[in-house]
């Protein structure tokens, strides 16, 4: 059973050169008002958000302190019906993906002759956001797939379809918790991990970050790719959830952001080790520094 969803219709006024960046600046920050599922359309974004989660006063201070200046944003909200908004998205479906030469994305509900990879993944997104489409995947993918040596065990906050999970499990990973606050998510994760073979290295869980108080785990890799308000708010708890000398690795935010990200992580004894950038978005890896959490 679903929860009830409200669906909001955002409108900005601003040049037509800067309506996709708005829209995807707005829908970044409005995640932290609890919303999970957008279409954007030129000048409206239409937004979709469970009741239960549903935070109207970091709306408010989303929309108050919006990040590009001379641009004025309204919205209408109303009761939705409980249905896929994307349907029409996932039945077009999604080109296949390469990230670097070994790894390939690809539509699960779409497949065509592809050039064999080392590693395919195959998804079947059901209103779940990740199908390799976005800049903020792409990069973790391009990360993940860089480490030296597969990180063992690894904690994926906000899994929405279950690629990094797929990927980090994919890659040798032998232990893998995924987590997310929508239920349509959580159960795509499943089915994406059984279409992919791995579903016996992933559990999910339906929640919040507060759910790792259930986990009694520690990881060697913890990914997040979520705004930036949610990292800064939750990176206490995936210190605490790290093995020794373990890594964070973090997207979903823009290069303004850095600084208060690195600030915070600083903070709980993590370096940054890399990052990468892609129009404006941007992936951070943080080391856990030698001697914490042993």
């Amino acid at each position: 059973m679903f929860m009830q969803y409200l669906s909001f219709t955002f409108s900005f006024v601003c040049g037509n050169d800067m309506q996709e960046i708005v829209s995807d600046v707005l829908a970044s920050e409005l995640v932290a008002a609890g919303f999970e599922a957008f279409e954007p359309s030129g000048s409206t974004l239409h937004g979709f958000v469970q009741e239960k989660y549903f935070n109207e006063e970091q709306l408010k201070q989303v929309l108050d302190t919006f990040p590009i200046e001379n641009v004025k944003i309204t919205y209408q909200c109303e009761q939705a019906d409980n249905q896929n908004w994307n349907a029409t998205w996932e039945s077009e479906g999604f080109e296949p993906i390469e990230i670097g030469k070994d790894m390939l994305i690809y539509d699960a509900k779409h497949p065509s002759d592809l050039v064999p990879h080392t590693i395919e993944i195959g998804i079947d997104a059901c209103q779940a956001f990740g199908t390799g489409t976005h800049q903020t995947t792409q990069m973790m993918l391009t990360q993940l797939s860089k480490f030296p040596t597969p990180p063992a065990s690894v904690l994926d906050a906000g899994c929405g379809s279950g690629i990094l999970s797929i990927a980090a499990a994919k890659l040798g990973a032998e232990q893998v918790v995924a987590y997310d606050i929508d239920e349509w998510s959580v159960s795509n994760t499943c089915h994406n991990a059984t279409l992919n073979g791995v579903a016996d290295s992933i559990r999910v869980l339906l929640g919040d970050s507060e759910i790792l108080k259930e986990v009694d785990e520690k990881f060697d890799l913890v990914m997040a790719n979520i705004n930036r308000n949610i990292l800064i708010a939750d990176m206490s708890q995936f210190v605490m959830l790290l093995k020794p000398q373990g890594k964070i690795l973090l997207s979903g935010f823009y290069e303004a952001d850095i600084p208060l990200l690195i600030e915070r992580a600083q903070a709980l004894g993590l370096n940054e080790e890399c990052r990468m950038s892609n129009q404006d978005w941007c992936c951070l890896l943080l080391a856990q520094a030698t001697g914490k959490n042993e």
